[in-house]
């Protein structure tokens, strides 16, 4: 995954990645340099990491922000990141665009739905508590680099 987290790649990357494991259970490699983009998006990729046959081991290199750590989070291998690789995350934010004060409500109610399966999954996948990553994401965005993502428990190893 290079670039924003979309709809468009992000269905091939799902599709890529069953076909991969349908082939054979060897261990797929997903390398992962975003900056984020769309939660639902990201939600999709780590989804299927996790439902895999195949192990993935997941890597980040460059940058791995916003939604981004959700997928790297995901591997069901080694999760690992390059010593250089910059870290991001932050409370769910979803553009409002438009919205009629009726939908404005419901819109709210899914904004706080992302973010308890984000804060859930992500928690689950490190081993670590919940309240951790709320606290750590929930008034700014929190930048980190690879060896606090280890302390994080959110990578297993860094790499140079």
């Amino acid at each position: 995954l290079f670039g924003t987290i979309s709809e468009e790649n992000c269905s091939q990357i799902v599709h890529s990645l069953h076909v991969m494991d349908c082939e054979n259970n060897d261990p797929i490699t997903f390398i992962i340099n975003s900056q984020g983009g769309c939660p639902e998006q990201a939600l999709a990729v780590a989804s299927t990491i996790r439902i895999l046959d195949s192990e993935v081991n997941t890597h980040a290199v460059g940058s791995c922000m916003s939604a981004a750590p959700w997928i790297l989070a995901a591997g069901t291998g080694t999760r690992t990141a390059s010593k250089t690789c910059i870290f991001m995350t932050h409370f769910g934010e979803w553009e409002i665009g438009d919205k009629g004060k009726d939908q404005l409500e419901a819109w709210m109610d899914y904004r706080d739905i992302m973010n308890e399966v984000w804060f859930k999954s992500i928690a689950e996948w490190t081993g670590g508590l919940e309240v951790f990553w709320q606290k750590l994401s929930k008034d700014k965005d929190h930048y980190f680099n690879a060896m606090t993502a280890l302390e994080y428990r959110l990578i297993d190893k860094v790499t140079e």
